[in-house]
């Protein structure tokens, strides 16, 4: 006859022994384990070495764009980023600007008491620039970045003015007024950047102060009317803020402004 009580007591030593077994080998087996060091970033800052891009617009270039008065078109301002060190950076970037404003329109003559024919006009603005600068940076966190820096815009702006008029008794007026003046200036900012995650984007916001100077700032007329019979041809040249015309003409202009500015920045390694 078994003794169940003896069969009981052998099965729970076995099984006891089993399970301390299992238990040993799982604790050799966590024993081995490493813990993960990384920890969860907010952002990722560029260090030196790094490049990037900033794609930005203004302020002025917003209200220029939503002004219904006029066909504006800018490029936003796109820029290549070099960190020469953790809090150096080296900058180059380009702008383009369009403004234009065409119209053509004839008029009845039983309408108009000038018995004016037609009006076709034609305005038109560009400017272009190069924009090198550098940047010092102040903060090292993974969230905040605080800088402020200097850049040198150089470029040309060209204005294209034509406005042709023409009457049912043969008179015309033909006005034609050109500029093209070469730009210089500085451009002086602090900004904060965002970054973005754990990704290599950052959000930037600048305030900065603008000075802008012109060269052979002068705008070229050349005319050509015939009024009741007699015609003729004139030239002449005139500059902003002077009512005065001349036969000849040297000048020279400095504007400055304050503006904000708004930059999406995306970082990379070579």
């Amino acid at each position: 006859m078994l003794n169940f009580k003896k069969y009981n007591m052998k099965k729970y030593i076995v099984l006891a022994a089993a399970i301390s077994l299992a238990c040993t080998q799982a604790f050799a087996q966590l024993s081995d384990r490493v813990n993960n060091p990384s920890t969860f970033k907010i952002g990722t800052r560029p260090v030196q070495g790094n490049m990037g891009i900033t794609i930005g617009t203004s302020y002025v270039d917003l209200k220029k764009i939503f002004d219904k008065t006029q066909d504006y078109t800018t490029m936003p301002i796109v820029s290549f980023k070099y960190y020469q060190a953790d809090d150096l950076v080296i900058t180059i970037g380009i702008k383009s600007t369009k403004s234009k404003r065409v119209s053509y329109g004839e008029a009845d003559s039983l309408l108009n008491d000038l018995r004016m024919k037609k009006n076709d006009m034609r305005d038109i603005e560009n400017k272009f620039m190069i924009v090198p600068g550098i940047e010092k940076h102040f903060l090292s966190s993974n969230i905040f970045d605080v800088y402020c820096g200097a850049r040198i815009p150089l470029g040309y702006v060209k204005d294209v003015n034509e406005n042709n008029i023409e009457f049912y008794n043969g008179n015309f007026s033909y006005s034609t007024d050109k500029r093209l003046s070469y730009m210089y200036g500085v451009d002086a900012f602090v900004g904060l950047q965002f970054f973005v995650a754990d990704l290599p984007l950052a959000l930037g916001l600048e305030v900065g102060y603008s000075g802008c100077g012109f060269l052979s700032n002068k705008t070229r007329h050349d005319r050509e009317f015939n009024y009741e019979g007699v015609s003729g041809q004139q030239t002449f040249y005139s500059t902003a803020g002077d009512d005065f015309n001349y036969t000849k003409l040297k000048a020279k202009t400095y504007d400055s402004e304050t503006d904000v500015r708004i930059s999406l920045n995306y970082f990379f390694k070579k």
